[in-house]
């Protein structure tokens, strides 16, 4: 029974971890609709339609807007003072929310890409016994050594850290959303996962 208590809890968790970005976002983006609709709304009444194809042409415009700040944002991002920029808010504001670097991490896994230097590195890690685990490394140490985060399953944005010495892990090459895909679906998948290592 107690297994059962922990596997709900820890589901529950994970799940509310995942929803609770999704829900920040949408409510975000609406409120920032909202926004550009009071900035620019006498401008689109001047135009001749209402709505295009259902959506009123207020809404429309705002979306546009916004993605066109995105855009240029993301462009200036791209920029030398625009990465400085960025790493100093990561790292003063949003590294310090909870999850917000697993989250981010995994996200931006989905892409396919493999980046060697993003924080959460797709690892196998030998366990006690002989056993593997899919893991994540969180940091390199000097000697050599890892400090690595082991996702529980099904939710891979809990788990717990351990410290392990290099012999026992080995980099893959892979995604981190691939690793967290086969940890939601209980493992399918991992055995291709551990045959693949960066050359």
């Amino acid at each position: 029974m107690p297994n059962l208590l922990d596997f709900l809890k820890a589901t529950l968790r994970g799940g509310f971890f995942v929803v609770l970005p999704i829900v920040i976002v949408t409510l975000l983006i609406i409120e920032a609709v909202d926004l550009v609709i009071a900035v620019f709304g006498p401008i689109t009444e001047l135009l001749p339609v209402d709505e295009i194809g259902g959506i009123e042409v207020a809404t429309a415009v705002a979306v546009l807007i916004l993605l066109l700040i995105c855009f240029l944002i993301g462009l200036a991002m791209k920029m030398p003072m625009g990465v400085r920029f960025g790493s100093w808010l990561n790292h003063t504001v949003f590294n310090r929310i909870p999850g917000y670097t697993m989250v981010k991490e995994l996200t931006q896994g989905f892409s396919g890409d493999v980046d060697a230097g993003g924080l959460l590195r797709p690892a196998v890690v030998t366990m006690p016994l002989d056993s593997l685990v899919l893991a994540f490394i969180v940091e390199e140490h000097n000697n050599g050594d890892f400090t690595i985060f082991i996702p529980a399953v099904p939710t891979p944005n809990i788990g717990r850290i351990e410290y392990v010495h290099a012999d026992r892990v080995r980099k893959l090459d892979a995604p981190a959303s691939s690793v967290a895909n086969s940890i939601m679906q209980w493992g399918v998948g991992s055995g291709a996962l551990f045959r693949r290592s960066p050359d």
